[in-house]
């Protein structure tokens, strides 16, 4: 998987997965950001996850440990199509100018919301942040109550996916009683 020189690519891939799973299936573990640091923040959120699974807490990831966490994380990505909208390339803030991964994940999350939205626009699948990002992002920010600005911080993007996941929850209510 990881040769003993990727460690930080490790790292950056186990909390991918612990942030992935605590936003869609624990709730109540804390929240971490995605990069290549295993610190105590990161420790804490894996014991949470420990004494959830009822794993032994340790605060690190052990083989057992990181097979349940790759296991729900798997079904999140299934279930609800997250990974096309995890930050993870430069984080935040996603600014205009940026060309990155990270943009391209914004801009599906974007079109996605405009399905939802009629005044926002689609803005394209590229990884470039262009004028049609900035003004997509400007109305964002407006309807969700932030601060004028033309770029994503970690608050709008976390807004942005409560938006979508509360849309889709409602989706698959208004399926299941028809």
């Amino acid at each position: 998987m990881y040769s003993m020189y990727d460690r930080q690519a490790a790292i950056r891939e186990i909390k991918k997965y612990l942030f992935t799973v605590s936003r869609y299936v624990y709730t109540e573990i804390p929240k971490t950001t995605i990069d290549g640091f295993y610190d105590s923040e990161t420790a804490n959120a894996i014991g949470a996850f420990q004494a959830i699974s009822e794993l032994p807490i340790t605060g690190s990831v052990d083989l057992r440990t990181f097979d349940a966490l790759y296991a729900l994380y798997n079904a999140a990505v299934t279930d609800f199509n997250t990974n096309d909208y995890i930050i993870e390339d430069r984080g935040f803030p996603v600014s205009p100018g940026d060309m990155n991964e990270d943009v391209r994940a914004v801009h599906l999350l974007i079109n996605e919301l405009a399905d939802r939205f009629t005044e926002l626009e689609n803005v394209g699948t590229g990884n470039y942040y262009t004028n049609r990002t900035a003004n997509a992002v400007r109305l964002l920010r407006h309807v969700f109550g932030f601060a004028d600005g033309e770029t994503i911080d970690k608050g709008l993007y976390l807004r942005m996916i409560a938006e979508l996941d509360a849309h889709r929850k409602n989706d698959k209510r208004n399926h299941l009683s028809d």
